[in-house]
């Protein structure tokens, strides 16, 4: 049997625990819109720093959410609109002999998202849509939103904006995310998966991840889960492999 990968597939999907619509410049927040399948995005009258959180606790068997699914049932319309997705990001352990992009916040802070794929277009493209990202990096759940703690948080937040006619809806089913994982599956041992079998597969199916491979062994990946189930057979050897900017390395 050939063996196979997938990412963020149909059957990894799950519910959020979270999702709140704010007004008057992000200060004042709507209910707990996780089990709607049907709500304003933006007021018509919204105006910069609204903003839509999307949230999944600490305590939830999955990692950073990935991805974001949704039904487009109203397009939003607006005039010069800049919406900047963004995650918490706070580093809390030290990188010895590592250096830190400056974007990346030591003592907390909302920093935009890496590695967008933005197939919703802003909510301006109606039915079935997605937002794609993988995990962010040093992503942190040390942040308060609406008096909730300990909750992973992504935000679309309005950072210019001219005028605005609809803020748009959704449609017929729930938001949802995905646990940000690389399955692969059904490998046998004459013909294992390899860090080059993962990269060619994310190159094809999921260029905005930007996977790079350099030379015959040095792999770049976004951050993702490796999940190896019992029975598949994965090698690798002498490969040296960068998650986000994270090192692995193995002599194997």
């Amino acid at each position: 049997m050939a063996g196979s990968i997938t990412y963020n597939a149909d059957s990894t999907k799950f519910d959020l625990d979270y999702i709140f619509t704010t007004t008057s410049g992000g200060t004042v927040f709507s209910a707990n819109l996780k089990d709607e399948t049907a709500f304003d995005l933006f007021s018509d009258s919204a105006v910069v720093d609204d903003a839509i959180y999307f949230g999944i606790t600490k305590n939830s068997p999955y990692l950073p959410l990935s991805d974001l699914y949704l039904n487009i049932g109203t397009a939003l319309s607006a005039v010069g609109l800049t919406i900047t997705w963004e995650y918490w990001c706070k580093i809390n352990y030290s990188y010895i002999g590592q250096k830190v992009d400056a974007k990346y916040s030591v003592s907390g802070a909302w920093v935009e998202m890496d590695s967008l794929g933005n197939d919703a277009n802003n909510f301006t493209t109606t039915g079935e849509t997605a937002v794609r990202f993988p995990w962010q990096l040093y992503q942190n759940y040390n942040v308060t939103v609406n008096g909730i703690a300990n909750v992973w948080w992504i935000r679309a937040r309005i950072t210019a904006l001219t005028s605005i006619s609809e803020g748009g809806a959704t449609q017929t089913s729930k938001v949802q995310t995905n646990d940000g994982k690389i399955y692969p599956a059904d490998y046998e041992e004459g013909s294992p998966c390899t860090f080059q079998t993962i990269s060619e597969y994310l190159a094809t199916n999921f260029t905005y991840l930007e996977p790079t491979h350099m030379g015959s062994c040095l792999y770049h990946f976004s951050a993702f889960g490796l999940s190896i189930p019992h029975g598949c057979y994965f090698e690798t050897k002498h490969d040296l492999v960068e998650f986000g900017n994270c090192y692995s390395s193995s002599s194997r």
